[in-house]
């Protein structure tokens, strides 16, 4: 007989919560805010698809993460930069 079987869930969850609440910081949160806005998408969708179901919330933030990372390196940014390009262009002709 399992040892947890007479306690009702809810007292269970309320053990759970109040021994992993203290574990969250969010200044961590506040910070990527104000680094960089897109980073806070993946974390968005784990935690929301987490209340779904735990594994369908870290395959989802998995795959947001994958995407923004295959989109980024898709499309990387390029600088010119001007007097060097002068330099060669010279070279050249």
């Amino acid at each position: 007989m399992p040892a947890f079987y007479y306690i009702p869930k809810a007292s269970l969850a309320a053990v759970i919560i109040c021994a992993v609440a203290p574990m969250v910081d969010y200044s961590v949160v506040a910070k990527m805010w104000r680094i960089r806005k897109l980073d806070l998408l993946p974390f968005a969708v784990t935690f929301l698809m987490s209340f779904w179901q735990v594994q369908y919330g870290i395959i989802g933030g998995v795959a947001v993460s994958g995407a923004l990372l295959l989109y980024s390196m898709a499309r990387p940014q390029i600088k010119v930069l001007s007097s060097l390009y002068r330099n060669l262009c010279k070279q050249v002709v």
